[in-house]
């Protein structure tokens, strides 16, 4: 018997396993990239892959979801974590093709009067955050804090400016589109909180009350665990069959209004049920466990990726040992679902639709895709070595300024 031998699979990770896989994963990342007459961007996918393209909105080749402006926040972070200044480099070609590629009001108004081709026919989307101009802002002043170029500051002035041109003002107030989420209510609860800390208005403040008042009332569970349903139809009332675990409808979205109006009233309520339902989704199964609104999906928006972001931004918030574990599970199962057959580079492969099951891809991305699980693994390798990181955006929310 070879009682001496320890083979990889009897081994614990380590803080550094979690950095080198975030390494191999941007090698991955750069077997896709195009160089351009400005820049770098990437393939959407790899070549022989049946995944989605610019047909649908999100994966756009600047996007922060799927294109350069997600992935350049990675490389940011992933520059931050280990010093070595190729990923930043390769952060700045990717900004500077999207300086020489930038788009006035006109794009507003094609986006969102022209037909959305696709099986998203959602305008809103295709012209917002996480697909359009906004989004690539968002990269590009995190490479402004980074390095304090003014050319980079001077694009998400540029950008604001054009937004606020594109504005539509009716009966129904000031706005771009018909779709009001970010993904859904609970932006609008962020919004609010942002609302009454800059203005000190009051009823911004009630409104967000009033707004997870509802969301509490719909909720199912106790303290050791509490889940939001999916939808509240109109119709038959909340789907108390269906949850989503992650970001886009699930309880890592939702705990940022409830943590942003602790933060803000100091009322304890809310600490409690962002804690409570940061357990629903352990409560639920997850990481493990499967279920109809956490499916093979890895990537920040929906899947396995969200929830390591969420976990690792826990345990720093609240310092106990509960979201240390759960850190830790997530992160060894979010390695342990990577294909790392060629040596020096990894991937993982999803199918981000929910309802087409067998579309199975490695998309290259932040919020679908590789670059969404390495950067959560960055932001476990921060919690546990006490790195700093440049934030995603949706908790930028939380930084002190």
């Amino acid at each position: 018997m070879a009682k001496l031998i320890t083979p990889e699979i009897f081994q614990k990770n380590t803080a550094e396993d979690y950095l080198k896989a975030a390494i191999d994963t941007a090698e991955w990342i750069d077997t896709l990239a195009i160089k351009t007459e400005y820049g770098r961007i990437w393939q959407a996918l790899p070549e022989g892959q049946d995944g989605y393209r610019e047909d649908v909105p999100l994966f756009t080749p600047k996007s922060m979801y799927d294109g350069s402006a997600g992935i350049g926040i990675f490389f940011i972070r992933l520059y931050e974590a280990t010093g070595d200044t190729r990923w930043l480099t390769e952060a700045e070609e990717a900004a500077a093709h999207i300086i020489a590629t930038k788009v006035g009001v006109e794009w507003y108004q094609t986006t969102l009067h022209s037909e959305v081709k696709g099986i998203i026919p959602v305008p809103g989307w295709a012209a917002g955050p996480y697909n359009g101009p906004v989004g690539e802002a968002y990269f590009l002043e995190d490479l402004y804090q980074v390095t304090g170029k003014q050319a980079y500051r001077d694009y998400v002035l540029y950008v604001a400016d054009v937004l606020l041109e594109a504005t539509v003002t009716d009966k129904r107030g000031l706005h771009w589109s018909d779709q009001e989420d970010i993904t859904a209510d609970g932006g609008f609860i962020v919004f609010l909180d942002i609302l009454y800390r800059k203005t000190g208005i009051k009823k911004y403040l009630e409104l967000a009350k009033e707004g997870l008042t509802y969301a509490m009332n719909i909720a199912v569970g106790d303290e050791t665990g509490r889940l939001i349903p999916y939808q509240d139809h109109p119709v038959t009332g909340p789907t108390y069959d269906k949850y989503y675990l992650s970001t886009c409808h699930g309880p890592v979205g939702s705990t940022l209004a409830f943590r942003e109006l602790y933060e803000i009233t100091g009322e304890e309520i809310y600490r409690n049920w962002t804690i409570e339902l940061s357990r629903g989704i352990v409560r639920a199964g997850a990481p493990e466990k499967h279920s109809w609104g956490f499916w093979n999906c890895q990537c920040q928006c929906c899947g396995t990726a969200g929830i390591l972001e969420h976990f690792a931004a826990m345990y720093e918030y609240t310092g106990e040992k509960e979201f240390y574990d759960y850190m830790i599970r997530t992160a060894d199962v979010m390695l342990s679902d990577s294909d790392h057959r060629t040596p020096g580079l990894r991937t993982w492969y999803d199918s981000w639709w929910r309802t087409i099951p067998t579309r199975v891809v490695s998309y290259p991305g932040l919020y679908v895709g590789v670059a969404g699980c390495a950067s959560s693994l960055l932001r476990t390798y921060a919690a546990l070595t006490g790195k700093k990181l440049t934030n995603l955006y949706e908790y930028h929310f939380f930084e002190k300024f």
